[in-house]
């Protein structure tokens, strides 16, 4: 008899304000290991609202278990942001 296992379904999607705590907390994680970064809530919030409230700098995405006793939860985030390139000497992802 073979088991049957269910593939976790996720919902892709725009970060909205709502999410920055649960964003906040992912780069919290990513930070903790990062040797060249420290985490900082207050920045990393200010940071992630200053990203949602331009859009036309960058975007975030995030990946959310969409079922299941977890869903709703954000489980990973995505982010590109528009700088100036010196070598194109015009905007581009980073």
């Amino acid at each position: 008899m073979s088991e049957h296992h269910e593939e976790p379904s996720l919902l892709i999607r725009a970060a909205l304000n709502s999410d920055i705590p649960a964003l906040s907390a992912l780069l919290h994680q990513l930070f903790s290991i990062e040797q060249d970064f420290t985490p900082d809530n207050a920045r990393q919030v200010a940071g992630l609202t200053q990203l949602l409230q331009h859009p036309e700098r960058g975007t975030i995405l995030i990946a959310q278990n969409a079922s299941g006793e977890d869903s709703g939860e954000v489980i990973a985030m995505v982010s590109a942001q528009l700088v100036i390139s010196t070598a194109q000497g015009s905007p581009s992802a980073g």
